[in-house]
């Protein structure tokens, strides 16, 4: 098998610089990168760094790759955009407060929230339709207990 020869190149990436900017990320996933490239510096294999922290060859490979083209803004993530929310913050903000007051409150006959009631308020109010399940994590995420 060849081994292709793993070096850092980018001037910006040195042991000091991986140790100052360990604190700058909190994100362990940037302490894991900082692990394998201050490795890298100290010439170990890549088997045993990809053995050590169970990393592929490959990601080792590509992690180089992007320090050595961008610096240490390589150790970051590209964002991830998903997609869009259909409930905007406004939105939100006014099933927050919805929620704090009785069904009964908005001339529903429940005593107290749940999933279903909340999906027929959200389709009836704000004109969006969500799954039972979608609306109990929406309630969860906003601090109300799902019932």
């Amino acid at each position: 098998m060849r081994q292709t020869e793993l070096t850092i190149k980018n001037a910006e990436i040195t042991k000091d610089s991986l140790r100052n900017n360990l604190t700058m990320y909190p994100n362990a996933r940037i302490g894991f990168r900082i692990a394998i490239l201050q490795e890298v510096i100290n010439k170990e294999e890549i088997k045993t760094i990809s053995d050590r922290h169970n990393f592929s060859r490959s990601q080792i490979y590509k992690l180089v790759e992007r320090v050595n083209k961008y610096g240490l803004e390589g150790l970051l993530d590209d964002p991830h955009t998903g997609r869009k929310q259909r409930i905007t913050i406004e939105q939100k903000e006014e099933l927050r407060l919805v929620l704090s007051q009785k069904p009964i409150k908005k001339g529903y006959a429940q005593a107290e929230w749940d999933g279903p009631l909340l999906v027929k308020y959200m389709k009836d109010i704000l004109n969006l339709e969500y799954s039972i399940r979608h609306a109990q994590r929406l309630m969860k995420s906003l601090g109300y207990n799902v019932r």
